[in-house]
């Protein structure tokens, strides 16, 4: 015999008239191996389930698998499958405590031409690069020794303790008088790896200071959003 607690709302759910929207429990089971992902099958209407006065639900199994009891208004109950396996599947990411580092360098057209691959026009031309690093560590992003001071680049803003999940996409956008020669920049937060992403960056009107904000999305939320100057000379 199997005894799983059953979930409650932190507030009793209503709907827009304010009548209780009433609720459904479901039971969950996934047979794949330790280390394999989880693929769940709702096995609520096949097992007899019993709850108890402690709040808790009862069921008898002669099978080696995973259970999960879910508590859900029962207008969600018949395509709930995809939305909870998207759920579980953010619940098991581990969450690490990190920091974001963010640095610039005045680009020459030879660093361009390395780092973009070809020779753009002149509307293309990279006045500056910005680079994002997510620090895992306390003294990473301030160490002098690092890859970015070796590489030339000068520290521009650092964010305080940020919460990151394992696998996060990370998406940076940056506005103002800055525009990025490409649309695409965002790096995937794994844990124990090289975690940085080089942006090149251009003046909208050369004529004025480059000033502007960035801005790190995280899973389509807001992580972290900086007024940033960068001291173009030329």
């Amino acid at each position: 015999t199997i005894s799983l607690p059953i979930p409650h709302p932190n507030q009793a759910a209503c709907n827009d008239e304010g009548a209780p929207i009433e609720m459904a429990l479901l039971l969950l089971c996934s047979m794949c191996e330790s280390g394999s992902r989880s693929v769940w099958e709702n096995v609520t209407d096949s097992t007899p389930l019993t709850q108890t006065n402690t709040g808790s639900l009862q069921f008898n199994t002669v099978v080696s698998a995973a259970f999960w009891v879910v508590h859900l208004p029962k207008w969600m109950v018949e395509d709930s499958l995809p939305m909870l396996d998207k759920l579980f599947r953010k619940m098991c990411r581990v969450p690490y405590r990190t920091r974001l580092a963010i640095f610039w360098r005045e680009e020459t057209n030879q660093h361009r031409h390395f780092e973009n691959g070809h020779d753009g026009d002149e509307s293309e031309m990279c006045e500056a690069s910005v680079r994002v690093l997510v620090c895992t560590q306390e003294d990473r992003g301030q160490d002098g020794n690092c890859l970015e001071t070796q590489e030339g680049y000068k520290p521009l803003v650092n964010s305080s303790d940020l919460v990151i999940h394992h696998g996060t996409n990370l998406e940076i956008f940056i506005k103002g008088n800055l525009v990025k020669l490409h649309d695409l920049a965002s790096l995937k937060f794994q844990p124990f790896h090289e975690n940085r992403a080089t942006l090149n960056v251009r003046r909208v009107q050369t004529n004025i200071s480059a000033a502007g904000n960035i801005e790190i999305m995280a899973d389509d939320l807001s992580l972290f959003s900086a007024s940033i100057v960068l001291p173009i000379k030329k």
